[in-house]
């Protein structure tokens, strides 16, 4: 008895995919419970100049004819191979896959004459979605660290514009016409108060305009170029640095990276940015460094020590930051007392 003429076994029924020579590239995905033969002859009826032909049939329980018809329908319309009632149009091989991939995820069925790769289909989809969930996941990570590091820039910034612009207002106005303009305007403040409730609102309202315009005004105009300075990173090029890292770090694996390294060590500390803060006299250095980094850094050259303030884990690599306060002498390459490994400053703000 030939494929076509089987019936289904009892409480079962079969997910056909049939073809017709006078609609090329075009397959119609249904179900029967009786034989294929019977339902091509059924469909014959119908007023086609040909005769369909069996390509595919799945045997599955009953109960699970109507939800596989539906989904793989549902998988080819989102494909845009549907081409009119349950006829689709496309590569057999894609009809195959929506049909199999169907009856896996109903069913739960495993055997390759049923689902084909379906299962090895799913395992890959799941490590994929779980790659791009996790990336994703790396992605803020980093945009949140980037931007944390940025507003500390902007912080130093704005302090060293104000010790700046502090340092450089001459001696006369700084102690001499300041104190008068304040006593003058203080003497005028006071003369107005004694009119009334109208001249403490006068004073109230004059006060706040003054300390407006010489105090928070020029603040925020500090505030402002800090933002046009250190710009925060956004996701896109937080993704485009990672798929640059994972990249390099792929080439790497495989032999095609050589990386430089101190002559004398095989690891590399690299200080990214020096920060200097004016009140002190003392500045931050943010290094990069591998996990197993000692907490106490010395120069070499003075033997300063440097204590690592901070150490904030480097998402999706394998290094941290550490956050080191160093003398304002200190020379641009430090290095690992105990490995003697070299950090080289990168940038200074």
């Amino acid at each position: 008895m030939s494929e076509q003429n089987k019936n289904p076994s009892s409480g079962k029924g079969f997910i056909y995919i049939l073809s017709n020579p006078s609609m090329p590239n075009i397959y119609k995905v249904g179900l029967t419970t009786n034989s294929i033969k019977q339902r091509i002859q059924e469909l014959n009826s119908t007023g086609v100049p040909k005769s369909f032909e069996l390509v595919k049939k799945y045997e599955i329980y009953e109960s699970k004819l109507l939800a596989v018809e539906r989904r793989s329908h549902k998988k080819l319309k989102l494909s845009e191979l549907h081409h009119g009632k349950e006829f689709f149009e496309g590569p057999i091989e894609i009809i195959r896959v929506a049909v199999e991939d169907s009856i896996f995820e109903l069913t739960g069925e495993t055997a390759t004459d049923l689902v084909g790769l379906a299962l090895q289909r799913k395992i890959t989809n799941d490590k994929k979605n779980q790659e791009e969930r996790e990336f994703e996941k790396s992605v803020q990570e980093r945009l949140a660290f980037e931007n944390k590091l940025i507003d500390q820039k902007r912080v130093a910034y704005v302090r060293l514009k104000k010790s700046e612009i502090k340092e450089n207002t001459p001696f006369l106005d700084k102690y001499l016409w300041e104190p008068l303009v304040f006593l003058f305007f203080g003497a005028i403040a006071i003369g107005v108060m004694t009119t009334g409730p109208i001249g403490w609102i006068i004073v109230v309202v004059a006060g706040w305009w003054i300390y407006n315009e010489d105090n928070v005004k020029p603040e925020n105009a500090l505030i402002d170029l800090a933002d046009r300075q250190f710009p925060y990173k956004t996701k896109d090029e937080i993704a485009r640095i990672l798929n640059s890292e994972k990249s390099f770090h792929r080439q790497a694996a495989k032999g095609l990276v050589v990386k430089k390294t101190n002559s004398e060590s095989n690891k590399s500390f690299i200080i990214k940015e020096t920060i200097r803060y004016p009140s002190s006299q003392s500045h931050i250095n943010l290094v990069t460094a591998p996990l197993n980094t000692p907490n106490k850094l010395s120069n070499s050259e003075s033997n300063k020590s440097f204590i690592i303030k901070e150490t904030i884990r480097h998402p999706s690599s394998q290094s941290h930051i550490n956050l080191v306060t160093a003398p304002l002498n200190t020379p641009n390459k430090l290095s690992n007392s105990e490995s003697n490994k070299s950090f080289i400053a990168k940038e200074t703000v």
